[in-house]
């Protein structure tokens, strides 16, 4: 466990530099395009990267930096697409990232919800070479029917697909309680007979453990299970128009602000 602990820290600190790095070119207006950040999501990046196997397929939603980062050789050559306008439309067109050469991404999508149906397909490839599909999404794209939907399938042809869900209770500039009414996820797959495992933001310790065994009944049953994570997304940014701060894309942040020093995983992860 202690060298697994050290692999997901050291992965977890290169994340977030990377991610550091690229707000303060952001904040200088250096990008022609959006990046959606996420600072204080590495742990759950890392931790997938950490137990990813030779032909497991990632299939990632729009704020997808803190894959990208860990799992592309060269992310800053692709990131920096981004700075030229004439070169957008050519990689991708949005936040999102394309490296022809990262083999284990094989997805990442635009529209809030649309990897779910996308990773059913996958599904039906990695059950051939035993292998699971990882579909990372946020607590906003299961408000979307797809959502419900793709499980539901995945079930009835049991493909073994790992829903990651990563809760930071935002979505654009509205939190949960403020766009919807509760939704109890571990009841929802529970009525299709799914399994659903929480992970809450400061069992870290627990929660390697508690991954590793989700996925290895998702890889030897075949069956679709969902990860819910708690994550505090670091960072602020104020909506000019609601004059609210919120934690969407990205905010006046830097390695001075104690986001190494001061941050649960690292004090956690290091004792």
């Amino acid at each position: 466990m202690h060298k697994k602990i050290k692999e997901i820290l050291s992965l977890v600190k290169k994340s977030r530099s990377f991610q550091i790095n690229l707000n303060n070119k952001m904040l200088k207006k250096n990008f022609y395009v959006p990046i959606h950040l996420a600072l204080g999501h590495e742990f759950v990046s890392s931790l997938v990267k950490v137990f990813f196997k030779k032909n497991d397929i990632l299939i990632l939603s729009h704020r997808n930096i803190h894959f990208t980062s860990i799992f592309s050789k060269k992310p800053e050559a692709y990131y920096s697409n981004f700075f030229k306008k004439k070169n957008v439309y050519k990689y991708s067109g949005s936040m999102n990232y394309f490296d022809p050469k990262c083999k284990e991404i094989s997805y990442c999508s635009s529209i809030l919800g649309n990897n779910f149906s996308i990773a059913c397909g996958f599904g039906f490839k990695a059950k051939k070479g035993k292998n699971i599909v990882i579909c990372n999404a946020g607590d906003g794209a299961i408000e979307e029917g797809t959502f419900y939907e793709s499980i539901m399938l995945a079930k009835s042809l049991k493909l073994p697909i790992v829903y990651l869900i990563e809760d930071n209770d935002w979505s654009m500039s509205t939190k949960k309680s403020e766009r919807r009414c509760k939704l109890n996820i571990k009841y929802l797959g529970k009525s299709l007979n799914v399994r659903h495992h929480f992970f809450p933001l400061k069992d870290i310790k627990k929660n390697i453990s508690k991954y590793e065994e989700a996925i290895k009944y998702c890889r030897e049953k075949n069956e679709p299970i969902i990860l819910e994570f708690e994550v505090n997304t670091l960072g602020k940014v104020l909506d000019k128009i609601s004059g609210k701060v919120n934690k969407y894309h990205h905010g006046k942040i830097s390695i001075k602000d104690g986001l190494f020093d001061n941050n649960n995983i690292f004090k956690i992860l290091n004792k």
